[in-house]
Parts: structure tokens; C-alpha cells; sequence
């Protein structure tokens, strides 16, 4: 676990970073790591807040698209704590097993990195969310929080912006790389991921966590660094 401030935490693995927020009601997670992470991830709770972990009071997961990399211990998490389990509407078929989403239209230089990738994820145990959402949708934690549509690297891919804390959690509509922001890779509709990630750093953020890569403070929008071509 990393402290990004007194109430946001980042949980971290060499795939992909997932966040725990902290409130007197509990936690809620964004987002739940791989398959198989559930007990590294309650345990790291539980040293954090002090208790056992069968006492980890996570209240709320919320997952931000459907890729198993970001919802693969989602479900053993929920069986283990009770907690809500929600996500984006357009893709509540897909985490309960019932579609599949498109593959990535990946550009040449992401090919190396897919095929590198992707065999270390495991397949993710299909979830149903308790509550779908939509952008635009209030979230019911103690810090103002809004859903932000970020479309492109899946359809229904969503972004959480914490305007107190100008604080972005913007699943994979981006990805840093070299201290700079760059649109997430793998993406199913690059174009798109394009534009959602130039609109999600227009509301200029001072701290993006992302899934893929380290999180970043100051001037980010200044750094945005536009995908290559091809």
C-alpha cells in the first residue's frame, strides 16, 4: 500500500493499481486488482486500520470498467466483507459472464506489450453488480465524488473526480509513463480513448491515479503526452 493522502491509499501489484478510500463508514474500494489478490488486499486493510481481517470494513467496491485486471477479486472481496459491489451499466453483462467485450484495436507499438501482458492476468470470476451506474450519477461517500464518463477504452469505462482534493481516479482512460499522462493502452476504440482522456484533464486535476503506472501531483494536464501513431 502506498498513502496518497490521509484518506485515498493506493494498493499496488506489478499488473495494476487499484485504490482504497477511507471513511468513518468504512472503505471503499475503486476498482479490486487481479484474481487472487483478495487476501493480500484485506490484509493490507487490516494492518492499515488495525483490525483483523475478517473485521475490514469495506462497505463499497467500485469498479470502473470491465477488464479482469481491474475486477478479478472483486467478487471473493465482496463474499468475504458484504460489500456493494457497482460499475457502469453498459458492461454489467460482462462482468457477470453473460458478454464479452470487444478485443483492443491495437496500434502497432502496443502489440509487443500486449502479448507480454496479457498472459499474467488471470481470467476474473464473474461478479453481478448490486447497483449499476450511469455518468453523472451521485456516490454516496462522505467526499464529493462524481462518475465521469470516459469511453474508449471500453464503452462504459467510468472516472471518478474528487473536485475537493482535485483528485482524478481514471481507471485506464489514462496511464502514466515517465512522470507524463498518456492515454490508457488497449484500447477498443483508440479515437475515442483519445478524446475522453483530453476531456477527463480538462478538468485539471492535481492528482491522477491511474491503473497503470504511478500516480502524479501538480501541473498534470501541462505534461499530457498525445499516443504515437501507428
Amino acid at each position: 500500500m502506498e498513502e496518497l493522502d490521509s484518506w485515498l491509499w493506493a494498493l499496488r501489484t506489478p499488473i495494476v493499481s487499484c485504490y482504497a478510500i477511507f471513511e468513518r463508514g468504512g472503505v471503499t474500494l475503486v476498482d479490486a486488482n487481479v484474481a487472487g489478490q483478495d487476501e493480500a488486499i484485506l490484509s493490507a486493510l487490516a494492518e492499515r486500520l488495525g483490525v483483523a481481517e475478517r473485521a475490514v470494513p469495506v462497505r463499497q467496491i467500485l469498479l470502473t470498467h470491465a477488464h479482469a485486471d481491474h475486477f478479478g477479486s472483486a467478487g471473493a472481496i465482496a463474499a468475504g466483507t458484504r460489500a456493494e459491489v457497482i460499475g457502469p451499466a453498459a458492461e454489467a453483462a460482462v462482468f457477470a459472464g453473460r458478454q464479452q467485450l470487444a478485443q483492443p484495436d491495437l496500434r502497432d507499438w502496443e502489440r509487443q506489450l500486449y502479448e507480454q501482458t496479457m498472459p499474467r492476468v488471470p481470467a476474473a470470476p464473474p461478479v453481478t453488480l448490486d447497483r449499476v451506474l450511469e455518468a453523472g450519477d451521485a456516490l454516496d461517500w462522505e467526499v464529493e465524488a462524481r462518475l465521469i464518463a470516459a469511453p474508449g477504452h471500453t464503452p462504459g469505462q467510468l472516472a471518478v473526480w474528487v473536485p475537493e482534493h482535485e483528485t482524478l481516479i481514471a481507471g485506464d482512460a489514462l496511464a502514466t509513463h515517465e512522470g507524463r499522462p498518456i492515454v490508457g493502452v488497449f484500447n477498443i476504440d483508440s479515437d475515442e480513448a483519445t478524446r475522453s482522456a483530453t476531456a477527463l484533464l480538462e478538468l485539471e486535476p492535481r492528482r491522477l491515479c491511474v491503473g497503470h503506472g504511478e500516480t502524479l501531483t501538480g501541473d498534470i494536464a501541462q505534461q499530457f503526452q498525445s499516443p504515437r501513431s501507428g
